[in-house]
């Protein structure tokens, strides 16, 4: 995602909130759904790693936000499931870029 956005992390209050706004930002800027969803799959995908690294390391890869503080399983899981729901959004099925 575009390290340039103006969102400021003391405007939300929760991680994935602040996520799902940077999201808010950048999806529209893709040039089709086609490509709104490939990008959603990635992020997914990167976060149910990560997920899986917090849950088999009970937390040890994660590292601490100044304002966030230290990441949850709530915080990913809210993330994946958000991230879920907009690909589902999307129109079409999404088969060939899964």
């Amino acid at each position: 995602m575009d390290a340039s956005s103006a969102l400021s992390k003391a405007d939300f209050a929760s991680r994935a909130g602040f996520f799902r706004a940077r999201l808010d930002r950048y999806l529209p800027t893709l040039q089709s759904d086609h490509a709104r969803r490939v990008f959603l799959i990635r992020q997914r995908e990167v976060f149910r790693q990560q997920y899986g690294e917090f849950v088999a390391k009970r937390g040890a890869t994660a590292k601490r936000d100044p304002i966030f503080g230290w990441p949850t399983a709530a915080d990913f899981v809210e993330t994946i499931a958000d991230l879920d729901r907009r690909i589902s959004d999307l129109p079409g099925d999404g088969k060939a870029a899964a």
